[in-house]
């Protein structure tokens, strides 16, 4: 996704919406131009990511996965681009907190 782009619909966000990730490591990446905790944007919602997952032992490998390299299908049409600006290290941290709002956690 451009990065103009995401710049813009990132301004567009309600402040309640961007205040919900205030200190989550999401807040200083680009995710909440597609994603928020507990409604769908673009993206599904965090925490229904959170729930699809919890639990399941490859969960962390396979959903950094997704964050670097992309995805498609996975939750509908729209296809997820890849994070390729995040590290290994960055990604991980931030697939930990989003696993972390499951209510199975």
């Amino acid at each position: 996704m451009n990065r103009k782009l995401i710049c813009l619909v990132m301004s567009l966000l309600p402040v309640a919406a961007w205040a919900q990730f205030q200190g989550a490591p999401a807040s200083s990446k680009y995710c909440l131009a597609c994603h928020q905790i507990d409604t769908r944007r673009v993206g599904p919602p965090l925490r229904s990511v959170a729930e699809r997952y919890a639990g399941q032992p490859q969960a962390m490998d396979y959903l950094v996965n997704k964050v670097l390299h992309g995805s498609r299908g996975d939750w509908g049409a729209v296809p997820m681009p890849a994070q390729s600006q995040l590290s290994e290290a960055q990604a991980r941290e931030l697939v930990k907190w989003v696993l972390s709002l499951s209510s199975q956690h």
